[in-house]
Formats: structure tokens, sequence, C-alpha cells
């Protein structure tokens, strides 16, 4: 019985640690088009890893994996990212984006079984709860998706699309020259609840 135990916690650790290669974050249509309607506020700024606030264009991947204490930093000079599981029935997948700094957070429920790899590890429980603004979260049910964050600008297939665009001027005295910046959340209703989140904000001179 001992035996048998210590063999199926090997194919356990075997399965958690397994090297898959890299897992690219998805990339979805709503995140390619732009709503005609914006929300007075900006609906995404950042997102929390339990008490560590990882702010959109500030925040830089390596100091996240230094919190962690895990991960591996993926991908190329024109983008760069650090992939996580969060355990649960389902579990799900997190995806941090950077481009020089983070810009992005991608939050997908996987199939049952769906396990941690090399290249995707384990969120560690110091960095839980997971925390998007405006208080959504995957798994959320579609009623309270609504009342938490109201109308969306858009709404295409089975995506509820939050966005705000604004242009912030540097404050030198007759500046006629703006830096748009867009920030979105993107929440993806099936079967009733949100299976999937997309956070990001972006500026651009």
């Amino acid at each position: 019985m001992r035996a048998q135990r210590i063999f199926l916690l090997l194919i356990v650790l075997s399965a958690c640690t397994r090297d898959d290669g890299p897992l690219p974050p998805p990339h979805f249509g709503p995140l390619d088009r732009q709503p005609s309607s914006t929300w007075n506020v900006k609906p995404a700024t950042g997102i929390s890893l339990g008490s560590l606030r990882v702010v959109f264009e500030r925040t830089d991947l390596v100091t996240v994996r230094n919190v962690a204490g895990t991960g591996l930093i993926d991908g190329d000079a024109s983008e760069e990212w650090l992939c996580y599981m969060i355990a649960g029935s389902p579990p799900t997948r997190l995806w941090i984006v950077s481009r020089g700094q983070i810009t992005g957070v991608t939050a997908v429920r996987q199939a049952r079984g769906v396990g941690a790899t090399k290249h995707c590890p384990l969120l560690p429980i110091s960095l839980s709860p997971v925390a998007f603004d405006q208080g959504v979260a995957v798994g959320m049910r579609s009623a309270e998706v609504a009342a938490k964050l109201g109308d969306p600008s858009m709404k295409w297939k089975d995506w509820w699309v939050y966005h705000h665009a604004s242009t912030v001027f540097s404050g030198v005295p007759g500046a006629s020259v703006g830096m748009p910046i867009v920030s979105t959340l993107y929440v993806r209703i099936k079967d009733g609840a949100a299976d999937a989140i997309v956070a990001s904000l972006r500026s651009s001179f």
C-alpha cells in the first residue's frame, strides 16, 4: 500500500512539473475592435495578486516572478509573459503580459484535469486571491457581472466589452499633442458565467 501511494505521488509530481514548452496567452477577437461608447473611468488599471498590486505600465514581470518565487518569463522582444495555474475545480490559467512593462492580464478557465507545467506552474498561495478591478472574477455569474459593471460598451459574440479611451497631455504650457490611453476589460460569458477575463491598459505616443 505504501509503495502504491509513493508511485501515485510520483505520477502527480511528474504531471505538475512536465515541460510542454511555452504557453502563449490567447488573443481574442474583441481586442481588435474599438467600441464606440466609453466608460467615464478606466475599467482596468491593474490586478491584485494577494497583497501584491500589479499596476499596468508600471510593474514589470521580474518583480512578479521574484515575489512569486517561481515562473518562467517567456516570449520575445515584442511580447513577454508569465503563466500561472490557479488551483480550482475547474482550474484557471493566468497570463501576465508585458511589452516592456506589464500591460495586461488574461485569465481563462481550463478543462478539469489540466495541470501545472514548468512553463505554467501553480500560482503560490501567497499571491491569492487574484482580484481584477471592478470586483469581477472568473466563475462569477453573469447577473453578478452585470450588477457590478452595468451595461457594456459593446457586446461581441460571448464577450462583454468595457472600454475607456482618453487623452492625457504632458502639462507643458501650450502642449497640443496628447498621449492616448485605452483601458479595456473584456468578460466572456459562457453557460451563464464568466469563463474568461482580459484586462488591459495601453498608452501610445
